[in-house]
């Protein structure tokens, strides 16, 4: 996300401002959707005016962009390089999930999806909210793909099914992946240990 609290030369903007258009824009998306989200809305429960919103975004485009940006910002971003590698995704998975069905990243992806067929710019926002999720998978894929254990042909295609199954339950009326789920779902892109089989508990899973 850009620094939308550095202006060119000046005082520092007021960050905890910011913050808070941020999440009113959240709000207002998950809410109503990007089509009946307002500056004029945002600027109101956010408890600024419409120019403190004005001098950080141009028009809302950019604004929802940030927002989203700041959403997916708190779904899982690493783990423990120590870690057995099947062990490291159904962690990083499990994140991934629990903060996809109990915050607004969820609502907002289902809010945006129909706008990536339209190619504008909450379009592209959520497409690249996707690709840094799929970013954050890569790192373990690539090395379960090292010790041959990845159970699809390529790294790509791996992060792809993973992160597509849980954007499927999201978008569809199927009920929403379980964090307890990440097991499951870990297994389909990796193998695990020689000796251990598949769904066997792990030593470090609650």
């Amino acid at each position: 996300m850009r620094d939308i609290d550095r202006p060119r030369g000046g005082r520092p903007r007021d960050s905890d401002a910011s913050q808070r258009i941020l999440r009113a824009t959240l709000e207002i998306v998950a809410e109503n959707g990007p089509a009946r989200t307002t500056i004029e809305a945002v600027a109101r429960r956010a408890g600024v005016g419409r120019p403190t919103v004005y001098r950080r975004w141009p028009d809302i485009a950019p604004l929802v962009s940030d927002a989203v940006d700041m959403a997916f910002a708190q779904v899982g971003e690493t783990a423990g390089e120590d870690d057995d590698v099947a062990t490291a995704l159904e962690t990083l998975l499990r994140e991934k999930i629990t903060v996809l069905t109990t915050t607004l990243a969820g609502e907002l992806i289902r809010q945006l999806a129909p706008h990536i067929a339209a190619e504008d710019d909450l379009g592209k926002a959520l497409s690249q909210a996707h690709s840094h999720q799929h970013a954050t998978l890569a790192p373990l894929l690539e090395r379960a793909r090292r010790e041959g254990r990845l159970n699809l042909p390529s790294v790509a295609l791996a992060g792809e099914a993973v992160l597509g199954v849980i954007y499927l339950r999201l978008l569809t009326e199927m009920p929403p992946l379980d964090p307890g789920q990440a097991a499951e779902l870990a297994a389909m892109a990796v193998r695990p240990r020689s000796g251990e089989e598949p769904g066997q508990e792990h030593p470090c899973r609650p």
